[in-house]
C-alpha cells in the first residue's frame, strides 16, 4: 500500500518495513509495601520508517527513541 502512495505522491512517501523494541524493567522493593519500578525502551526504526509528520520538510524519517519511566506502588 506504501508503494501505491509513493506512486501518487512521489519518493517522499516512505516505504514502511520494520520496527524494534527493547525494554528493561526491574522491579525493586523499597520496604514491604513499596516497590519502585524502572522501566527503560529502545525504539530503532518507529513506525517501520515512516516520516516525521510534524516536520516542515516531506521525507523526513522519525528518530530512534529512548524512553524512561518509573513507577512506584505504595499499599497502605
Amino acid at each position: 500500500m506504501d508503494r501505491d502512495f509513493q506512486a501518487v505522491f512521489g519518493p517522499s512517501w516512505s516505504v514502511r518495513t520494520s520496527e524494534a523494541v527493547l525494554a528493561a524493567v526491574y522491579q525493586y522493593e523499597v520496604r514491604p509495601g513499596i516497590t519502585l519500578q524502572p522501566n527503560i525502551q529502545f525504539i530503532k526504526h518507529p513506525g517501520g520508517g515512516t516520516t516525521d509528520p510534524l516536520s516542515a520538510v516531506r521525507g523526513i524519517a522519525l528518530k530512534d527513541a529512548a524512553v524512561l519511566g518509573l513507577r512506584t506502588v505504595v499499599k497502605f
